[in-house]
Parts: C-alpha cells; sequence; structure tokens
C-alpha cells in the first residue's frame, strides 16, 4: 500500500532502478551505474563515528521553515548550555546570529550521484538532523538511511510515525519541532557518554522483518531478505514486475473503494490466521494476565498507542516462542575440571528492545548496572536499593550524581572494618543511606564464611524503611545466592511498585534460575538486558546478570523517546 511505495524509492535505487517514485515520475527505468557499488553494509554492521566527531550537522538543501526554525532552537539552546553549536554543511544555515557554517552548499541533495559524498560528510558528526518536507503518514526519503550509514546517529522528523515501525527505535532520535529540548538533553547526554552512543550507533538500524517487507525487491537484494517485498507487489497488482519497467499504474493510489474491499480481505484473511493459529496452538495466542498488563498501560486508538501495542505483542510473542523450542545444550567450561556450565542461563534472554539503556556508570567491572530508561526516572522522587555491594559503591554513587535528590540505599551487613567504615564517610557526606542487615527468605541470621549476619525479607525491608507507600525506581540484588530464597518467599504484589530490578544469579541449578525467572515474569517483568559476570567466571564460579522492567516503566520510558506522540 502506500507505505509500500513511500520506501520504494530507497529500495529500487539500491536494488537498481532510480530513486524518484510518485505520480509525476516517469517509469522506472533500469541503469547499469545506480549506486550498488556504495556500500550499504553500514546499515546491518554499522561503523559509529570517532568519539572525537563534532557534535550535530545540519544538512538541507531546501530551506523550508519547519528545519530552519528547529535549526535555530538547538543553537540557541547549545548557546545557552555553553556546548557546541550544531554545524550547518547545506544551502540552509538558520538565521541565528551563532549560527556555525562550514561551507555553504547545495550539493547536500537526494540525487543518487550525491549519497557517497553525503555519507562521508556525515561521518564527521556524531549526529544528523533529518528532517523531511513534512510530516506526511508513511512519506519517507533517503535521509534517514544516509545518516544511518554514516556511522552517526539520526535525528529525525516526519513520516507520521511509520518510521517506528520499520526501523528499530533504539537507533536514531525522533524530534519535535515544537520542543526539541528533550532531544537535545539526550543527545548532550549520549555526546558526554561515548559508551552509551557508540552501543546506539552500533544497533541493526532495522525492525525485525522490515527489510524482507519494505526494502527487498529481489532475493538478491544486497541488504539481504527473500524478495519479500517484491512479492508483495505482485500480490497487490497481480502480476508480475518486468525486468526493464515498473508498470505506472503500481505507483498510483488506488480509489478508495478499491483500498477498502483490500482492507476487508487483509482483515478476514488475518482472522482466518489467528483462528488456524488458535487451533494449532490451543492457549498460547490468548493474551496472558501480564501481556494485558502491558498492553493496558496505553488503550487508545491513537496511532502512538498501536506503535506500544505492537511492540508489547511482538515482546511476548517472541517469549512464548521461546518457551515452545528446546533447551539448548549446556557450554562447556574452559577447565575440564568444571561441571558444564547450567542450561538455564542460555535458556533465558532478553524479551523486551530497551529504547533507551544506559550503563550506570559508564565504566568498565562489575559495578555498574544496565538501565532502562534512565532519562524516565523521576529526578525528585527516585527510590533505589543496592542489595549486596562487597564495598564496591560505584552504582550507588553514580545514581546519586546522576539523580542528587533521589534516596539510595546500600543494604550489605558482610562489609569488613574498613569497607565498613568507608561505606560510613560516604553516608556522612550524603551519597546513600547504609542498612547492616542483608536480604534472604526469612527474617533471622544466614552463616557466611563462618560468620553470622542479620537478615530481613524484602517486604521486612521496605517496612522497617518506611517504604510501603513508595515505589522503588530501581531493585538491584546481587546477594551470592540468596536470591532465590528471598524471590522464593515474595508476598504477592510485593514487586508491583518496583520499576526495573537488576539481579544476579549465582551456581548451576538450572530449577532454581527457571524458577526465579518464573517468579519475575510472573510479577510483570519482561527482561531487557542479560550480562555474564565475566570476572565470576573465570574465578570458578557461575554468575549472569539479569536486567527486568516493569510495564509501567516501559511506557514511561517508551513516551520519553517519542517526544512528539499524542497518546490519548
Amino acid at each position: 500500500g502506500a507505505r509500500t511505495i513511500a520506501v520504494l524509492g530507497f529500495a529500487a535505487t539500491v536494488g537498481g532502478y532510480s530513486k524518484f517514485v510518485g505520480p509525476d515520475a516517469p517509469p522506472f527505468t533500469r541503469t547499469a551505474s545506480m549506486p550498488l557499488n556504495l556500500d550499504w553494509s553500514g546499515l546491518l554492521v554499522r561503523n559509529p563515528v570517532a568519539a572525537s566527531a563534532s557534535f550535530l550537522a545540519y544538512a538541507s538543501s531546501h530551506c523550508l521553515p519547519v528545519r530552519e526554525q528547529t535549526y535555530n532552537k538547538l543553537v540557541e539552546m547549545a548557546v545557552a548550555a555553553g556546548t557546541e553549536v550544531p554545524t550547518a554543511i547545506g544551502a540552509c544555515a538558520g538565521d541565528h546570529p551563532h549560527t556555525r557554517l562550514i561551507q555553504r552548499s547545495r550539493d547536500i541533495r537526494g540525487h543518487w550521484e550525491q549519497w557517497r559524498d553525503n555519507r562521508d560528510r556525515f561521518s564527521r558528526f556524531k549526529f544528523v538532523l533529518c528532517m523531511e518536507n513534512s510530516n506526511v503518514r508513511d512519506y519517507m526519503t533517503e535521509k534517514l538511511l544516509v545518516a544511518f550509514a554514516s556511522g552517526a546517529v539520526p535525528v529525525y522528523w516526519g513520516s507520521g510515525g511509520a518510521v517506528f515501525e520499520i526501523f528499530d527505535n533504539r537507533t536514531f532520535l525522533y524530534i519535535d519541532p515544537a520542543d526539541p529540548r528533550p532531544t537535545f538533553q539526550r543527545m548532550q547526554s549520549l555526546n558526554k557518554n561515548y559508551s552509551a552512543f557508540k552501543y546506539m550507533a552500533s544497533l541493526p538500524v532495522f525492525r525485525e522483518g522490515a527489510v524482507d517487507r519494505y526494502f527487498s525487491l529481489f532475493p538478491s537484494y544486497p541488504l539481504g531478505g527473500s524478495g519479500g517485498l517484491g512479492r508483495r507487489l505482485v500480490d497487490a497488482a497481480g502480476k508480475f514486475l518486468q525486468d526493464t519497467a515498473v508498470p505506472r499504474h503500481l505507483i498510483v493510489a488506488p480509489p478508495p473503494a478499491a483500498t477498502a474491499a483490500v482492507a476487508a480481505t487483509a482483515a478476514a484473511a488475518a482472522a482466518v490466521a489467528a483462528a488456524a493459529a488458535a487451533a494449532a496452538h490451543p492457549g498460547r495466542w490468548r493474551h496472558s494476565s501480564v501481556e494485558t498488563q502491558w498492553l493496558q498501560q496505553c488503550s487508545s486508538t491513537s496511532a502512538c498507542c498501536g506503535a506500544w501495542t505492537a511492540k508489547v505483542e511482538r515482546s511476548f510473542a517472541a517469549l512464548t516462542l521461546r518457551r515452545t523450542k528446546p533447551k539448548p545444550k549446556p557450554l562447556q567450561k574452559p577447565s575440564e575440571r568444571r561441571a558444564k556450565a547450567p542450561r538455564a542461563y542460555e535458556s533465558h534472554w532478553p524479551s523486551w528492545s530497551c529504547e533507551m539503556l544506559e550503563r550506570i556508570p559508564d565504566s568498565p567491572g562489575d559495578g555498574p548496572k544496565w538501565l532502562c530508561g534512565a532519562d524516565a526516572i523521576r529526578p525528585k522522587d527516585c527510590l533505589v536499593y543496592s542489595v549486596g555491594s562487597n564495598g564496591e559503591f560505584a552504582f550507588e554513587l553514580a545514581v546519586k550524581k546522576r539523580w542528587p535528590a533521589c534516596e539510595v540505599y546500600t543494604i550489605d551487613p558482610t562489609l569488613n572494618a574498613v569497607r565498613r567504615e568507608k561505606a560510613a564517610v560516604l553516608e556522612a557526606a550524603g551519597h546513600f543511606k547504609f542498612v547492616d542487615i542483608g536480604l534472604a527468605g526469612a527474617n533471622g541470621t544466614i552463616t557466611l564464611g563462618g560468620r553470622q549476619f542479620p537478615v530481613l525479607t524484602l517486604e521486612s525491608h521496605v517496612k522497617m524503611l518506611g517504604h510501603r507507600n513508595r515505589r522503588i525506581d530501581v531493585l538491584k540484588v546481587d546477594i551470592e545466592g540468596y536470591e532465590y530464597e528471598a524471590f522464593a518467599s515474595l508476598q504477592p504484589g510485593l514487586l508491583d511498585k518496583v520499576g526495573q530490578l537488576q539481579i544476579e544469579l549465582h551456581g548451576t541449578s538450572n530449577e532454581k534460575i527457571d524458577s526465579l525467572i518464573a517468579t519475575v515474569h510472573a510479577a510483570g517483568f519482561l527482561m531487557f538486558n542479560k550480562e555474564p559476570n565475566v570476572l565470576g567466571y573465570l574465578l570458578g564460579g557461575a554468575c549472569v546478570e539479569f536486567s527486568f522492567i516493569s510495564a509501567a516503566h516501559a511506557f514511561h520510558s517508551f513516551r520519553a523517546s517519542h517526544p512528539s506522540c499524542r497518546w490519548f
């Protein structure tokens, strides 16, 4: 339909046809010297620009008011923040007195001859402002893809929301011309944190299945796919594409009556497919209570809610499919004296793709943790529990630095005298509050290394600290194997007010690992990250860090990454 035509321009170009598509365009003509010789592999295996790259490039040859005004606002915010001013590298440069112009040029055009030059120019910047002529549903040009291929992060506007259905929204920033400040602040954060930028600029740009659905005209398409777009065109048009031309009627919108008939046919086919799937897999295709909880976060008929619903359904569909697959065989550890690594560590992996994944702090080691949607965490009423520290307080200090008003609690009774003194000094300085009682499955004591330590359940900790009516934004747990009994004894509903959970699992018991992860999923969480503890592994242990996010915080993060959306 319309979206096929919208992206057909780029698909046809890379597939060997001319670029322009539209009612006023001439028929496609086969050209041997089209941009097939460009290195489009940067869209699949990306090469992020260097840390020394400049801040942001504004590249446009058509000085439309929406583009110029947005660029002026970005310049104004950069001047106010005392940071590097965005650079104009095309024919348009706004009219702000602090505009930074390298060279006024009209070479920033959509003609395929300029794409290689544009890609090389963009590679000198971390971000590229890519704005369409207008925000029309399904209208997209090559701007976004050339920026992707350069190794920069595109800052995009346009397409009426369709961009989120084709490209992974973790790989670009969407800017609202009416209020570009949230996107500017996100750019500033990434510009200061190269590790986070590099992660974002390294992700594959296409959503799963998008290459085949929207770009693959032929099975030999350079970016992959099996010719899915070509088959869709054939099925929709009722005839095969010719080798030397695309018939003109394929690029003209069908009359409304035909559109309605096609929609009715598609709906009927979808209903038949759903019924067949339900018959083949009874029970699996109905929404679980957890999935319903996620879907209910946004229940209006807006396009933005539709994007949220589609993402949730994909995540739960993938999770359901994984549960039906055979369990992988355990992996051998390097030392033959060690037992096989537990199968469960290889059976669970993330099902939720986080829009804003950030390592806090941005440093190596066991102390930092991955957070999802850090920008969506409440800055003034934030509450963080860090259970188990072993005298390493990097995470707590980074949280307090990022959110100064946040209440941070370090819960660990096992510190020796030196580390306890360090904790006391940091507590006196206001970095966190230290709790000398551990976490376990029952109130009492546990024995570690021949010493006894006091412990409480999570429920008792929450009650003791006076947080029964508070939301815990981040619950980080690393308690050397006691996590299994601690989570097995959780009272129903206790995790309802937890935003995200970072937990390190220890040991080799498949049953314990499976049971704990099932408990967390049943409480309404989805996994968004998984990271082996390499140091623990090298020292002969078996431990993996898992990160989970609740429906409420995932939705807040999703909304924060789509600032221009109308949700309700």
